[in-house]
Formats: structure tokens, C-alpha cells, sequence
């Protein structure tokens, strides 16, 4: 008895998932040669490390400068808003 040969409602030839698997580790190789490349031509000398304390982790040395990073914001996230404020000493509703 012979295999029955699986097509598609065209009367096409199903494939057998090979072009998924092959597009995959296409792009896991190109996105690690990517990477393997940055790391190699890297343009500091210290690259850093990651020191973890109690309750966070904190990178030690790198390639960025603080001075190059934004800043932290400096308003207090829990304090309420100068309008909202103003509002409530008004007495008045929004």
C-alpha cells in the first residue's frame, strides 16, 4: 500500500516545515554574528561588570559616561499635583 501524499486544497504539495526552521536559525545566527561583532569592536576598554547588592544590581565601570545619561526626574511621584492642590483649598469640584 502507498503513502498517501498530503496536498493542499489547490492539489499543491504541502512542504514539510522546513523553510520555518531554516528562516529561524538564519536569524539566530545573523543576530549572534550581530552580537559577536559589537562585543569585538567594542570602543572602550572597560566594558564593566554588574555587582549585585542586597536589593539591586549596579554596573560598575562601562562605556557610558553619567554625563551622557538624562537625568532623574525630581518631582515626587506620591505628591499631589499643584493644580489638584489649589483646587481642594478652592473648595471647588472639577
Amino acid at each position: 500500500m502507498a503513502a498517501e501524499r498530503r496536498t493542499t486544497p489547490g492539489g499543491r504539495l504541502r512542504g514539510n516545515g522546513v523553510l520555518p526552521v531554516v528562516a529561524g536559525l538564519a536569524t539566530a545566527l545573523t543576530l549572534s554574528g550581530a552580537a559577536v561583532y559589537t562585543v569585538e569592536y567594542l570602543p572602550c576598554d572597560n566594558g564593566g561588570q554588574y555587582v549585585r547588592h542586597a536589593h539591586s544590581t549596579e554596573l560598575i565601570g562601562g562605556c557610558v559616561d553619567g554625563e551622557q545619561l538624562p537625568g532623574a526626574p525630581t518631582e515626587d511621584p506620591d505628591a499631589p499635583d499643584s493644580v489638584n492642590t489649589a483646587t481642594q483649598e478652592d473648595g471647588h469640584r472639577r
